[in-house]
């Protein structure tokens, strides 16, 4: 992918479906191999599931993807709560841009996209999210689309022995 040279006007942003599970399975594990303290998953936890158990995620949860030239190049996706009392809630699960279109604009894109497709949802009221301590252009993206931290998350993630912690953040969609 390395090789892609798209300008960011370029980039098709749509809903994934069952269809794009090979692209999704492919692009998530390297989130995860690269990134592996982003993500509450390991990239062998995902390498372990079967491709019904990934296309079945869309049942449960908005994925969305950023497109150039037919590949995949980066994904978001909303989860959804299904318990009476917590429906007005969703939770921003997943984010990841590859490497070659980076510093383009594609994850505010994006972004826009997801908190849209949110904001259309009936009932939904809230956008919940988690980031690295560190993660500074995360953090910079969320809060210039308005998101706030309201706290933070010792020791959330452990990757080979190491502890991270994450600042938790969520927007109020009306």
């Amino acid at each position: 992918m390395a090789s892609l040279s798209v300008p960011a006007d370029s980039l098709t942003i749509r809903r994934l479906t069952a269809d794009d599970t090979a692209a999704f399975r492919a692009l998530r594990l390297e989130a995860l191999t690269n990134h592996p303290e982003a993500f509450g998953e390991s990239a062998a936890e995902w390498t372990a599931r079967s491709d019904g158990e990934i296309a079945a995620i869309h049942d449960s949860s908005l994925v969305m993807g950023a497109f150039a030239d037919r590949h995949l190049v980066a994904l978001g996706a909303l989860g959804f709560n299904d318990r009476e009392q917590g429906r007005h809630l969703s939770t921003l699960w997943t984010m990841y841009v590859a490497p070659a279109v980076r510093g383009r604009g594609t994850a505010g894109r994006l972004l826009d996209a997801l908190i849209a497709a949110a904001r259309a949802r009936p009932g939904l009221r809230r956008i919940s999210l988690a980031v690295t301590v560190g993660n500074v252009s995360a953090l910079r993206l969320y809060e210039s689309r308005g998101f706030v931290v309201w706290g933070t998350d010792p020791e959330a993630n452990a990757v080979a022995g190491r502890l991270y912690d994450e600042v938790r953040m969520s927007l109020a969609l009306h």
